[in-house]
């Protein structure tokens, strides 16, 4: 049996003959990838999905070359799903992890198949938006701030690392970030977290990246302490997420917050986003005189309001 069948396109035949079992046919070129393991594949098809395959084979260092046989150095544990995405008509994503995805959108932008950068950057989004293990959020921070590409990510990942703030910065995850990630999140204008919890992620990170307490507290007061909001604490809050952690502060720093929380006339715990002033709405009212056939204008002002009224 004839394995083109009824195929009459180039994409249908290279689905069809890469779906074959057994041995793929005709192939001269096969890739080594980092693990030990083979891809083999055939340049003038891979040329066609990809300018850089096509300068690379035709006229760039792998033409030189006389063996067959190509190491891939930066091969990101996905190549072979880059090989499969070229041949294939259809892709199925499922096998591949969310985190995996961005290794893969590395390969498509390191070898310009644009249809696969589309399709990736949807598919990203959509793990975002979607996240069930909110603490994930971070490490897809990461990788969209090391990926070139990563940067029309970074807002929608950090809006919902503030939505969830309070999941994400008591986890386990947080606590592995580097120094200069936490403070930036800590930052975070929009924060669901009381300032309360918010002291409480910085000294929990400080105690379990640090030697000693000495010198978690050291690295507190020098990096740490002043990020938090403590005229935004009230005596409940301080109660719960910062006396227990309290050995981590400078002692005036402490005797300032102790005195500031108790004096506050704000009961129970907002967090950092439900205190931040909203901006003035300014509203033009007119309405008909009837009588006196004119327009009359009012200029109204309300402050620290988030609602629209309609008239």
């Amino acid at each position: 049996m004839d394995w083109r069948g009824d195929a009459h396109s180039l994409s249908e035949m290279a689905d069809r003959l890469y779906s074959m079992p057994g041995k793929l046919l005709y192939t001269d070129v096969t890739f080594v990838l980092s693990d030990g393991s083979e891809v083999e594949a055939h340049r003038l098809i891979l040329a066609l999905a990809s300018p850089v395959f096509e300068m690379e084979f035709y006229g760039g260092q792998w033409a030189e070359q006389d063996s067959d046989k190509l190491v891939i150095q930066d091969d990101m544990g996905v190549f072979r799903e880059l090989i499969n995405f070229v041949y294939k008509q259809t892709f199925d994503f499922s096998s591949l992890s969310d985190l995996q995805l961005w290794d893969l959108l590395y390969l498509a932008n390191k070898y310009l198949i644009s249809q696969l950068q589309t399709l990736l950057d949807e598919k990203l989004k959509n793990c975002v938006k979607n996240c069930l293990d909110k603490p994930s959020l971070l490490k897809h921070w990461q990788r969209a701030k090391e990926n070139i590409l990563g940067e029309k990510f970074l807002l929608a990942i950090k809006e919902h690392i503030e939505l969830f703030a309070e999941q994400v910065l008591s986890s386990e995850e947080f606590l592995k970030i580097n120094k200069e990630e936490a403070k930036e999140i800590l930052k975070y204008p929009n924060l669901r977290a009381t300032e309360g919890q918010i002291f409480k992620s910085a000294a929990a990170w400080c105690l379990k990246n640090n030697d000693s307490e000495a010198e978690a507290e050291r690295d507190f007061q020098n990096k740490f302490q002043n990020i938090i909001q403590y005229d935004s604490l009230t005596s409940e809050d301080f109660i719960q997420n910062i006396l227990p952690h309290s050995n981590i502060m400078e002692r005036e720093v402490l005797k300032k917050v102790t005195k500031q929380s108790f004096e506050t006339k704000t009961s129970g715990m907002s967090t950092r986003y439900a205190l931040k002033p909203v901006k003035s709405v300014v509203m033009v009212i007119s309405k008909d005189d009837l009588n006196g056939n004119e327009l009359i204008f009012k200029k109204l002002s309300f402050q620290n309001f988030d609602v629209a009224i309609h008239t």
